[in-house]
């Protein structure tokens, strides 16, 4: 594997972690959306240019994002903590243990 790759892996166990111990009730939803938005202010043109998008009206698709986190029901508004994140993940392992 490549080492950028191993690095980044290292980072989001790291930050699992870390935001398991340090903040469980953090909206993942809201911080996701909140930290592309950033991005796409603060960086999107050229990340738009490197992949020949238009930034032009970015806003974070808040249903998308739960989509990527496996949570398809529900009102897209409402937050998603990490604490839920983990349950949800608990009750995966368990089916398909």
């Amino acid at each position: 594997m490549p080492k950028v790759l191993m690095l980044y892996v290292k980072n989001l166990v790291f930050l699992d972690g870390a935001i398991a111990l340090l903040a469980p009730d953090l909206d993942i939803v809201a911080e996701t959306a909140r930290l592309s938005t950033h991005m796409a202010t603060t960086h999107g043109e050229r990340l738009a240019g490197d992949a020949g998008m238009d930034v032009a009206g970015f806003e974070a698709d808040r249903s998308a994002i739960r989509a990527g986190f496996g949570i398809v029901d529900g009102d897209d508004s409402a937050p998603v903590t990490y604490r839920e994140l983990r349950a949800r993940r608990e009750l995966i392992r368990k089916r398909l243990g």
